[in-house]
């Protein structure tokens, strides 16, 4: 058989160098891969390179075969140059080997990265079983003493999860060995925590117990209750020792408090001693000169209360009819260290009575009248060390009978305790305005009238009365009404002064109730109120108007003046309305000047137009051609301190 040269044979190899060289670049047919022992992709990638350019060689070689023996050649080709085809396919085997490696090393690092990811799960697991432990001991769920055997009872549900893991065999062994160093840490720790707690809880159990006994004074047991808190080691020395002097600073209060509650007056003094010469009190020795300064002046208010107390038991015994004569008065008075002005007040209160007379009902409705207003006026705040209520108790005693002291005694204890409230104070003020009223004789009845034959002293009556009504009147509505307002109360006080048919049903209330019967056949309203007083100019029948020149006095329009009227009116009120008029024309028209107090006069100002009226509260000037004004009469008329006015008598 003729041979054929290989280089004749179409696609056929022509030599191992060339055509592996040609397909695969860079890489010996000898040359061991190097994969880097892992399965990135960089290694898959050359590998399977390699493998489809092998079999590229042996399809060539395929081919090359199969054109041969359709040529009827096969004697003609020359086996050598497939040595190579069949070193290709051994490389590829080589690849192929070499793949199964990779891929074995990559299931090893799946399972390496399960691996940890079960441990970080276990360890989660573990933590959360001991935070849901802290959450039960923190609110309390479960007392110290089970604190550890309620961890422990957790450890099944614990284990049971993390089985369901599916933990590999590689480390089971490492998590067993590392649930039982947790488990026992936070075992220990719960059990130093709940020994804490439990120290903890029976100190503050003994605390308690301490305290308990301090109240009911039995300092001894307190004592002795801290002594074994410090031998059992509940407390520590230091919080025994700060626990003990806490006790003993109690004890020492005590013992002074009890000597001032059995006998302020001999505590007061031998305090009062030590201070004076700076020596310790016997008895007393650990107090130092502060504390004594403190502890005298608790007794000398405890002796002050003390004495109070006795004032309120003598007044109500004596109210009651307990004490009726002077010498039960005196030997309760020496019982509680009473002065002698305390004692001469007590004894002249069993004689209060009223006279039978107009002049007596009328002198006494006057001081009952002014007792209510400084009532009103009384303000603790003002009187730290309660001198002014004990004067202002003894006018009481000394100025009511027994039926009508009680409303004024009851109204100062009230602010005593109470302090003066918004409502007090505006009582305050209106009744100091009723006052007023009543002293410029603007308060009358308006029933039937008293006559200008009624004396002095029955028109006096009939003033105080109504002012006693109207005020009453003015507390029952802030009674009733204690969060009003200014502008209300005023409102008020303007229909009290100037009734209606309500309010003149009130003031017989007043007079029918229970021990006022004395004034029940007295008018049962008030005089209403000039327009004048609301700020309204009116005319009315009068004497012909006069011509005058309006001066003013009183207040600082006038500084020779000495501020008191010739019948005792203040005239340098600056809200004082009033006017004084030539005692020629008072005689003229009255017979005697003092008959014309209070009357009223009617001015007018030409130059403004206003017209008002006011009283006389004063005599003068001298010029019968003058006439004088008060600052705050002159300022509502708009005169200049100088100003031609006309004017009659009402």
């Amino acid at each position: 058989m003729a041979s054929i040269p290989i280089s004749q044979i179409p696609n056929a190899p022509q030599g191992a160098g060339p055509v592996l060289q040609d397909h695969l670049p860079g890489i010996s047919p000898l040359q061991p891969l190097n994969l880097g022992g892992g399965l990135d992709a960089s290694g898959l990638g050359r590998t399977q390179a390699l493998m489809a350019r092998g079999s590229d060689s042996i399809s060539q070689s395929n081919e090359a075969v199969a054109r041969a023996t359709a040529a009827n050649k096969r004697d003609l080709i020359d086996p050598s140059p497939f040595v190579n085809a069949a070193g290709a396919g051994e490389f590829v085997g080589k690849a192929l080997e070499h793949a199964g490696a990779v891929a074995s090393d990559f299931a090893a690092q799946m399972q390496q990265a399960k691996d940890t990811r079960d441990l970080m799960q276990v360890d989660d697991i573990l933590n959360d079983a001991a935070d849901e432990q802290r959450l039960k001991m923190a609110g309390n769920q479960v007392s110290p003493d089970q604190w550890v055997p309620t961890w422990n009872a957790s450890q099944p549900d614990v284990l049971k999860r993390i089985e369901a893991l599916g933990i590999s065999p590689r480390i089971r062994q490492k998590v067993a060995d590392g649930i039982s160093s947790f488990w026992g840490r936070q075992t220990m720790s719960f059990a130093i925590d709940a020994t804490k707690q439990s120290l903890s809880d029976a100190g503050e159990s003994l605390r308690a117990s301490v305290q308990k006994a301090v109240a009911r004074q039995d300092f001894e047991g307190a004592f002795k209750r801290i002594q074994d808190g410090v031998s059992s080691r509940i407390l520590s020395a230091s919080q025994g020792e700060s626990l003990r002097q806490g006790v003993e600073s109690t004890y020492r209060d005590n013992l002074v408090n009890t000597a001032i509650n059995a006998d302020p007056k001999s505590f007061a003094e031998a305090s009062g001693t030590a201070m004076r010469t700076g020596k310790r009190m016997e008895g007393f020795e650990w107090l130092n000169p502060a504390q004594i300064a403190r502890a005298n002046g608790f007794a000398r208010t405890r002796l002050r209360q003390q004495r109070e107390d006795s004032y309120d038991n003598a007044d109500a015994s004596i109210q009651s009819g307990e004490f009726t004569t002077p010498e039960q008065i005196e030997s309760y008075g020496q019982e509680n260290d009473w002065s002698s002005a305390d004692l001469r007040s007590f004894k002249n209160s069993l004689k209060i009575t009223v006279a039978g007379t107009v002049d007596g009902q009328a002198k006494y409705q006057a001081s009952l009248d002014a007792l209510q207003t400084k009532v009103s006026q009384y303000d603790p705040k003002t009187d730290p060390d309660g001198g002014r209520r004990r004067r202002l108790r003894a006018e009481i005693r000394e100025t009511a009978i027994e039926g009508d002291r009680q409303d004024f005694i009851d109204e100062i204890s009230q602010k005593v305790k109470g302090g003066m409230t918004p409502a007090d104070r505006l009582k305050a003020k209106y009744f100091d305005e009723i006052d007023t009223l009543r002293e410029h004789r603007l308060l009358r009845p308006a029933g039937a009238p008293l006559g200008d034959s009624a004396g002095t002293a029955e028109k006096d009556l009939a003033l105080s009365v109504a002012a006693r009504q109207a005020k009453a009147e003015f507390a029952q509505y802030l009674a009733e009404n204690p969060n009003a307002t200014a502008s209300e109360a005023r409102e008020r006080f303007q229909q009290i002064i100037s009734p209606d048919d309500a309010a003149a049903a009130a003031a017989r209330a007043f007079q029918a109730a229970p021990g006022r019967g004395l004034f029940r056949t007295l008018p049962d309203r008030l005089h209403e109120v000039p327009d004048f007083m609301k700020g309204k100019p009116t005319s009315g029948r009068g004497t012909p108007f006069r011509s005058a020149v309006a001066t003013t006095f009183g207040y600082r329009d006038d500084g020779q003046d000495n501020g008191v009227g010739a019948w005792g009116d203040i005239t340098n009120d600056p809200h004082l309305k009033g006017i004084a008029l030539p005692i020629e024309l008072l005689r003229e028209r009255f017979g005697d000047e003092d008959k014309a107090r209070g009357h009223l006069v009617e001015v007018h100002n030409p130059a403004t137009g206003v017209t008002i009226r006011v009283p006389i509260v004063d005599k003068g000037p001298a010029d019968s051609t003058r006439i004088d004004l008060t600052h705050a009469a002159n300022e509502e008329l708009g005169g200049t301190g100088k100003t031609q006015m006309q004017w009659r008598f009402l």
